[in-house]
């Protein structure tokens, strides 16, 4: 039996802390990916490196991370993808700006390079050993050690939370799906899929694609924002956004359910990872 099937009686309407809100897409897995936590780890590495560049004499560093700022329209939770009616208006297919991320926030268009590629040598060379630093002051030095999986074993909690798919199977979904797929009749995609893509991603149909000349980066068009406006509407007359919702929950909620005292120690290492973090940001002038 798959650890996220769910049973006969209905999902607590709040798991891990996390309450139940469709609006904003909350999910139990909200605590256990924590995204939370890549934030504060991300501002605090952001910040050593600015004090060990500025003590090499690199004075032109700049901080590109924040960790005291909401999470993206997009993604309200740091974890899951948003997409409804309002979101398709504003953004097409693609993520909000990450109001904790510099190059994001500015829309800085890198044409495929890096933030410092016209920085000397000197300067590059110099902040590849502040990041190896840091790494090894944040998380200690990496290992070397192989680990040996049995591969008739259990399979560890980890493994299984990236393998974690929803089950979109059953007959409301897949009624729902149908639905979906006669109401986008209209946009013209010939190569429509059977079910809904995941927004945000490069899961879209190939045709559209090429139609709307698409990459998640950058502002849509006109012409997306309609065909993804009209996507949203059909998602949600369908009743497709609601049924996933739903299934995503109970599906979640059942596995957190099913594995209790490896997940509650995920999300007690997380809660001690994010209180270091914030000590680390607090005492490096940073506001966590």
């Amino acid at each position: 039996m798959p650890a996220y099937q769910v049973s006969a009686t209905p999902a607590p309407g709040e798991v891990l802390g996390v309450v139940k809100d469709p609006l904003t897409w909350s999910l139990p897995f909200d605590r256990v990916l924590d995204g939370n936590l890549a934030r504060l780890e991300q501002h605090a590495s952001d910040l050593l490196v600015d004090q060990c560049m500025a003590e090499a004499g690199f004075d032109d560093y700049e901080l590109m991370n924040s960790s005291a700022v909401p999470f993206p329209e997009t993604s309200p939770h740091g974890n899951a993808t948003l997409f409804n009616v309002a979101i398709a208006q504003k953004y097409g297919y693609r993520m909000a700006p990450d109001p904790s991320y510099k190059i994001s926030w500015e829309k800085i268009d890198l044409q495929g390079g890096g933030y410092y590629d016209n920085k000397p040598e000197s300067f590059k060379n110099q902040w590849y050993a502040c990041l190896d630093e840091v790494q090894v002051e944040l998380h200690g030095p990496p290992t070397t050690e192989y680990l040996e999986v049995d591969e008739n074993g259990p399979i560890p909690i980890e493994s299984q939370l990236n393998r974690f798919m929803v089950d979109t199977s059953s007959p409301e979904l897949q009624a729902a799906a149908e639905q979906w797929r006669t109401c986008m009749a209209p946009q013209g995609i010939s190569d429509l899929p059977e079910e809904p893509w995941e927004a945000g991603t490069l899961d879209l149909p190939e045709s559209l694609m090429t139609r709307l000349d698409y990459w998640p980066t950058g502002d849509p068009s006109a012409g997306e924002i309609s065909v993804a406006t009209a996507d949203a509407q059909c998602r949600e007359s369908s009743g497709w956004t609601n049924l996933l919702y739903e299934a995503t929950w109970d599906q979640q909620a059942a596995f957190v359910a099913a594995n209790e005292t490896e997940i509650n120690g995920i999300v007690a290492e997380n809660e001690a990872e994010a209180a270091r973090m914030r000590s680390i940001i607090t005492e490096a002038g940073g506001t966590p």
